[in-house]
């Protein structure tokens, strides 16, 4: 079914894979993988673009990563010590370019967790237990000074989060009631929120805005009736995100103002968490004079997306205002680590927040589920339940092989294996296994869909 966030409506997506092969010091053979959707008009915003450029620049992004991982390979180096040598090759000279380092940053995200996921995998442990031995060889300090007194392994619990909130993401032209439904794809499964809601049992809420105050503000009172209606008042989170959408935060203070005035409006935003990069990526900085910032604020916090282009682009934008940042595995896992630095040394005033929706099964959607768990977030935006039909975008060996290590995560309805969501939560418990999300699946018995390959 169709997805609308900002500009852009989703009807098919492409999946990327990237596989590395390594070997240890004594030669021990090794790989690793990574993957994600190539999402249009996500990365890039260029008015003058295309959705298929936009798809081509980041698999340019995939392989020049790459490319730079096989020249600047230092040997006897840790994960940590050749992302470093990376991650400046890959941003300088673009830390002023939004756009192009947002998609220079999506390949360098995917050689990092496949080196993750090589070293968790030759260690025979856990994406969880290989932070909390700093297997990873992680030195915060090397990329944010201020972060040199604090011990981020001290920081994680011993063990990963087993269950964890859905966030279920509700499109601007998602359909809300059964009612308005004017054609069904009748393949057994929710068609709008609110069968969604009565299957999966989902108590938090991610609503995208469009940018026009008049129709957000119809929108968000809409939604907020059909909640009222169906949802559990003292369960009940809820997020916004504009994706860019409102040139300025006034517009956006007399939308949410609007719906402050109505009954149902008024419980909807009582129980708003942050709003999500509601003005440009380009205006990060903007804000801090913006005089309707305050009006914003009463409302929720803001929350840095987009935005959040390079390594350092959240600790730079903290001044300006912003007090919370999305944990993306297509921006990379270091960066989350750094950021997760910030927010612990802030006693309480930041946060991160679990923000990706287009990370697909099956390696990516682990993934994204272990950084999720090992940092104890709340809940994590999720929706591949809703837009596409459980795993039927996988080969049949690989729903199989789902099915066969992830039981808890996945479930069979019919013919279609799918995520298992109850009581609007995922059980997390599978994931905890060798290897980084991915490992549960050896290579040796996957369809492998499609590779980024380089010379060595």
């Amino acid at each position: 079914m169709p997805f609308r966030f900002g500009v852009m409506t989703v009807r098919e997506l492409e999946r990327l894979t990237l596989k590395l092969e390594a070997e240890d010091e004594r030669g021990r053979p090794t790989s690793g993988e990574a993957a994600d959707f190539l999402v249009p008009r996500w990365f890039s915003k260029d008015p003058a673009g295309s959705p298929e450029l936009d798809v081509q620049a980041l698999v340019a992004s995939a392989k020049l990563a790459a490319e730079r991982a096989l020249a600047t390979n230092p040997h006897g180096a840790t994960v940590f010590e050749q992302w470093h040598v990376l991650e400046a090759a890959t941003f300088e000279g673009l830390r002023t370019e939004p756009d192009a380092a947002l998609v220079a940053g999506f390949g360098l995200a995917l050689v990092e967790r496949a080196l993750m996921d090589a070293a968790a995998r030759l260690a025979q442990v856990s994406f969880h237990e290989a932070l909390l031995r700093n297997l990873f060889g992680f030195m915060p300090a090397a990329v944010l000074p201020e972060l040199a007194a604090w011990d981020f392994q001290s920081s994680l619990e011993a063990r990963p989060a087993r269950r964890v909130r859905l966030r279920h993401t509700v499109g601007f032209l998602d359909v809300l009631a059964a009612k308005d439904l004017q054609e069904r794809v009748a393949d057994g499964f929710p068609e709008c929120l609110e069968e969604d809601i009565e299957r999966h049992g989902l108590t938090a809420f991610k609503l995208k805005l469009s940018g026009k105050p008049d129709a957000d503000v119809k929108r968000l009172v809409d939604i907020a009736h059909l909640l009222v209606a169906h949802v559990d008042r003292s369960m009940l989170r809820v997020s916004v995100d504009a994706n860019e959408q409102y040139a300025d935060l006034g517009a956006l203070a007399d939308a949410l103002e609007s719906v402050n005035a109505s009954a149902a409006g008024n419980m909807l935003l009582s129980k708003l968490c942050f709003i999500e990069q509601p003005v440009p990526r380009r205006l990060v900085q903007a804000i801090t004079a913006d005089p309707a910032r305050a009006r914003v604020e009463r409302f929720a916090p803001l929350l840095l997306d987009e935005g959040d282009t390079h390594t350092l682009a959240f600790r730079e934008a903290i001044p300006a205002g912003w007090r919370g940042v999305s944990v993306k595995p297509c921006k990379g896992v270091f960066r989350a680590l750094i950021n997760h630095g910030l927010v612990q040394r802030s006693a309480g005033r930041l946060f991160l927040s679990a923000e990706d929706l287009t990370s697909p099964p099956l390696t990516s959607l682990q993934q994204d589920l272990s950084l999720t768990a090992s940092l104890g977030l709340p809940d994590t935006e999720k929706n591949a339940h809703h837009y596409f039909r459980g795993l039927d975008g996988c080969s049949p060996a690989e729903q199989t092989l789902a099915l066969r290590a992830l039981p808890k995560l996945f479930t069979r309805t019919g013919a279609c294996v799918h995520l298992d969501v109850r009581n609007g939560l995922l059980d997390l418990t599978d994931l905890d296994t060798p290897g980084f999300g991915g490992g549960t699946l050896p290579w040796d018995e996957r369809d492998h869909v499609c590779f980024v390959e380089c010379a060595p």
